[in-house]
């Protein structure tokens, strides 16, 4: 069960019964993860409203009505998934000890954050929601997928909002005053707030082009940017990343020492990506010369594609992630794009990546529908 599900009236009797009950205990009760309810709570305090709500529900006189259990059918998982899960249970990690170091003070492309690469990683990679396009098919099959296959770390590829106003190509105003920045924000919040619901692994957040619009507005108006509104405005402050309980990052992923920062020898690397080829998996296959023999993850392109090459320094994989985005946008015409994610393994030097199709609302891993 997600908070936004529940009713009003339920939410406010959660919080009324807070007072005087385990948080742990209302979890339960009412299907809820018991972080989520914690951080739900600590954020009203927050905003000066817990107190409000409470002695609004004081004043009613009428019994609490304890809220109907609903419980989800079970998914039914093939094999594959089931090895999936059997390998990567009990390794969840928490807090940040699995990042190993980040290098803030460099130039934004030469950022990088070193994960350890010597634990056996299970990763989900997700991208490109551009909200307030996403489409909301595909992020409750995404939903469906994080509460379905074990994992012990999330990554999100970027480009979490559009941004739709600050696109220096033209734009249809319709479209812009229906889905303002007030929107944008409203909608990657929503998304944010179900997947914080469904799994308490790491994040990590990654930027994306689209985001960058946001910095270089930012930059380009010296008001907002040589005032103190400028740390007030940025879009880590706006979208409460550390709230949702994301990493945010600017720059690349290696799963690598830290040791050799000079010349890094990852076992991954995940980035936005910049390079855009004709063709599902093209642009990382020219990304992946760039950096060498490494496996490799990227978005940025919204095409779903995996692949595997072979050199001197041993077996490699790469791939793109799709797009968790609308596949119609109003200035392209059946453009070349895939919704769906990916599962990712680090085994040791070996990488494995699996594409996971979303497809009319469902996601297909191996020969299993969720």
């Amino acid at each position: 069960m997600v908070w936004t599900e529940l009713g009003r009236d339920v939410q406010d009797k959660i919080i009324l019964r807070s007072q005087t009950e385990p948080i742990e205990k209302l979890a339960e009760e009412y299907q809820l993860l018991p972080q989520s309810l914690h951080r739900k709570i600590r954020r009203l305090k927050q905003d000066g409203l817990y107190q409000w709500i409470i002695d609004k529900q004081s004043k009613k006189s009428a019994p609490q009505q304890k809220m109907a259990e609903v419980k989800p059918e079970p998914v039914k998982i093939d094999p594959f998934i089931a090895r999936i899960n059997n390998a990567v249970k009990g390794s969840a990690t928490s807090n940040n000890q699995y990042i190993l170091n980040v290098n803030p003070d460099a130039q934004v492309k030469d950022r990088v954050m070193y994960i350890d690469p010597k634990r056996q990683w299970h990763g989900i990679f997700f991208t490109d929601l551009h909200c307030p396009y996403q489409d909301d098919d595909s992020i409750n099959a995404m939903i469906r997928v994080i509460k379905t296959l074990d994992h012990n770390i999330i990554i999100n590829g970027g480009d979490n909002l559009d941004l739709y106003g600050l696109s220096t190509f033209a734009k249809d105003y319709d479209n812009l005053f229906q889905n303002n920045f007030d929107k944008e924000i409203k909608e990657h919040n929503r998304v944010m707030e179900r997947i914080a619901e469904a799994s308490n692994a790491p994040k990590v957040s990654l930027y994306g082009n689209h985001m960058e619009r946001y910095d270089k507005w930012l930059s380009a108006t010296p008001f907002v940017s040589m005032g103190s509104a400028k740390n007030q405005m940025s879009l880590d402050v706006l979208l409460s990343m550390g709230y949702y309980g994301w990493n945010p990052f600017m720059g690349t992923i290696m799963f690598a020492e830290k040791e050799n920062q000079m010349f890094p020898k990852p076992v991954l690397v995940l980035d936005h990506g910049t390079r855009v080829a004709k063709g599902s998996g093209k642009s990382a296959a020219s990304q992946f010369k760039s950096y060498g023999a490494v496996s490799y993850i990227m978005g940025h392109v919204h095409r779903l594609g995996v692949s595997y090459m072979r050199t001197l320094h041993g077996q490699h994989c790469i791939a793109e992630g799709g797009t968790l985005r609308g596949l119609n946008p109003d200035y392209m015409k059946y453009p070349d794009w895939q919704n769906g994610m990916l599962h990712f393994v680090i085994d040791g030097d070996t990488v494995s990546i699996t594409p996971i199709l979303i497809s009319n609302g469902n996601a297909y891993i191996g020969n299993t529908k969720i």
